[in-house]
């Protein structure tokens, strides 16, 4: 990149997973020129958070434009709060733009979240995140049927929202965030648990979080039966580590649902504690399999949401 002057900052914390990172790496690459010549410059930053293979090997063979610098920095495994924060404090970029390693920008990604902060300064934008393009199954129908991408029928094209998703997540330096030495809490070892504190936060400081229609990154993974129910426990996990070592997130009316919902005294409260025991998840998790398959008939996107369900009340309930 010739000269010093940054733009933005694009920072992208990683572990372990080295291919979906250089597709991530290469669509930041592939970003218009047109669309960022004008923005003094683009810096990567690839925060390598300990993983088994360094990052920069997978990175080795990639060749940056001439508008755009790549950074590698590794540190041992601290989390995903941690890796941000490290990118963070890197960056010289007066916008800063966190992308996760499994998202694939659009060529006009980068502009959109500039633009959306020249119209909307001193506020924090996050974009859609929907699915690639993927072979079809009865699960994969039944998972694009759940609300994922809540925000792509919007009226506006940029709307108020009270949850930030870190998929591609934009932050101008300025404003209340400006003397903040960090962005996301380095206590917080699951992403869902550091995005209600970050809402939490930036409520309490008055910094408005804007969601964006026509912002939009691919999410970069294919949907089967195991590593969706995997991602509902992380879900549920990251629920409750937010609650508890943060429970002033509990003012965030979609927390405080989830965590009532699981912990009264009903019946069905206590069907899901049954169903979360590592004995009903199992089964379920084969039943689904089968549902998968077609074997289950009509029958299969009910044992498909009781056994997202359990793997959720089960990571709600995880040490």
């Amino acid at each position: 990149m010739s000269g010093e002057l940054v733009g933005v900052s694009v920072v992208i914390p990683t572990f372990n997973r080295a291919e979906l990172l250089a597709d991530t790496v290469r669509s930041v690459f592939a970003s218009d020129v047109g669309d960022v010549s004008d923005l003094g410059g683009v810096e990567v930053i690839v925060v390598d958070d300990g993983s088994a293979e360094p990052a920069e090997d997978a990175l080795a063979t990639l060749v940056p434009p001439f508008w755009c610098r790549l950074r590698v920095v590794r540190q041992d495994n601290a989390g995903v709060g941690a890796a941000r924060n490290r990118g963070y404090r890197e960056a010289v970029g007066p916008i800063v733009l966190f992308v996760d390693d499994d998202m694939l920008l659009l060529p006009g990604t980068l502009r959109t979240h500039v633009d959306a902060h020249g119209r909307h300064p001193n506020s924090v934008v996050f974009g859609r995140s929907p699915y690639v393009d993927q072979p079809r199954d009865r699960f994969v129908d039944w998972v694009l049927t759940l609300d994922n991408d809540p925000h792509r029928a919007a009226a506006a094209a940029i709307a108020p929202a009270t949850i930030v998703a870190s998929g591609h997540l934009s932050v101008e330096r300025s404003g209340p965030v400006r003397q903040w030495s960090e962005f996301y809490a380095d206590d917080m070892r699951t992403p869902v648990a550091e995005e209600y504190e970050l809402s939490d936060r930036l409520a309490r400081h008055g910094v408005p979080i804007l969601v964006g229609r026509d912002i939009i990154a691919f999410h970069n993974r294919t949907i089967d039966v195991d590593t969706f129910l995997r991602q509902q426990h992380g879900h549920g996990r990251g629920c409750a580590e937010a609650a508890r070592r943060h429970p002033e997130c509990l003012e965030l009316s979609e927390l405080r649902r989830i965590i009532t919902h699981h912990g009264r005294r009903s019946p069905k409260a206590t069907a899901w504690r049954l169903l979360a025991t590592a004995p009903m998840r199992s089964a379920l998790r084969r039943a689904a399999h089968l549902g998968r398959r077609g074997l289950l008939g009509p029958l299969g996107p009910a044992v498909f949401r009781v056994a997202a369900g359990a793997w959720f009340a089960a990571g709600l309930r995880s040490p």
